[in-house]
């Protein structure tokens, strides 16, 4: 048994070619989604790769955030954020170990690794971070390869589309625009943020074979629509929308259930719901697939000083580091 080292990664090629041969591997800690996020935030990305006897073990990806406040160092920014460290064991350890070394290097006050679903080790992360704050967070999933039993609501569901004419087909880059329009609609009015089209339009021609855009049409309109990423065993449901005057359609239901096929198709094993943010209606509609839950770690350690943060408010926090996550709202003495 050799000595394990981690590196920055100056070109992607050998990142690349050990998570096309990694199982254990997501569609968020690839290469191309770092192009995807390219086009949505200013971030310096910095992917790490271990080696033993000269041989790649363990990859890893994280970005560096110079905000107004203070550097910031997380395994993944944005929507969607299953980051965290893939290889073996040691490997992983060996690569928390130099993000936080490097985070120290780059004069960064906080490190945050969001680990990833199905394939974390909770051990692992804990002794090589030693974090001063842990989150669970929990998600919904289906295991495709034991099967699950459709429950009588979406049953019934997917009759309601078809007798609407719903028809689900796949997206063109065309058709992102009029889509994104409804995913607006429908995020506002959950009083959510929408995601920036540029995000979609960079999944489109970034992840290429690793997503899939899937719209509901009826009476000749887009009504709907879903993005799904997947990479090697996990398809993400990353993002339905549906026009919520359509909602009476149920295109999310015929949606989600082309997704859940395409899955089975691609031998993919985990169709990831992801989280649903606290949002007991979003999770009841996952729950009728038969679907799991799962639980991952959202880990923080304090880096430099913080009090630059803590002192500048909750609200100017989330507005001066937009799509990334910071530190628990608990650390702030009022969230103002």
């Amino acid at each position: 048994m050799g000595l394990i080292n981690a590196e920055r990664v100056s070109e992607d090629n050998s990142y690349k070619d050990f998570l096309e041969k990694t199982p254990e591997s997501l569609a968020q800690q690839t290469a191309e989604w770092k192009e995807v996020l390219k086009e949505v935030i200013n971030d310096e990305a910095c992917y790490l790769i271990a080696t033993e006897d000269g041989r790649a073990v363990g990859a890893m990806p994280s970005f560096i955030y110079s905000g107004k406040y203070g550097k910031i160092i997380t395994s993944i920014p944005f929507a969607g954020p299953y980051g965290g460290a893939v290889g073996e064991e040691r490997a992983q350890k060996v690569l928390i170990e130099e993000m936080i070394r490097i985070g120290k290097e780059e004069k960064c006050v906080l490190a945050t690794i969001i680990t990833p679903a199905f394939y974390t080790d909770s051990e692992v992360y804990i002794e090589a971070m030693t974090p001063d704050f842990k989150i669970e967070n929990i998600y919904q999933y289906i295991d495709l390869q034991k099967g699950s039993e459709y429950n009588r609501s979406v049953k019934r569901n997917l009759a309601k589309a078809k007798e609407a004419g719903v028809e689900v087909c796949e997206g063109r880059g065309s058709e992102i625009g009029e889509w994104h329009a409804l995913h607006t609609k429908r995020m506002l009015s959950l009083g959510k943020e929408p995601l920036p089209v540029e995000a979609f339009k960079g999944i489109k021609k970034h992840m290429k074979e690793k997503h899939a855009f899937l719209i509901a049409k009826a009476g000749g309109k887009i009504v709907g629509g879903g993005w799904f990423i997947f990479h090697q065993k996990v398809m993400d449901a990353y993002m339905l929308s549906t026009d919520p005057e359509e909602m009476g359609t149920s295109a999310t239901y015929a949606i989600a259930h082309e997704g859940i096929e395409l899955a089975k198709s691609k031998g993919i094993r985990y169709f990831n719901w992801q989280a649903s943010a606290g949002n007991k209606g979003v999770e009841a509609f996952k729950a009728q697939w038969g679907s799991s839950l799962g639980k991952h770690l959202i880990l923080t350690k304090i880096l430099g000083d913080v009090k630059p943060i803590l002192e500048a408010g909750l609200e100017n926090v989330k507005k001066e580091y937009k799509w990334h996550y910071v530190i628990p709202y608990s650390a702030f003495p009022n969230r103002t």
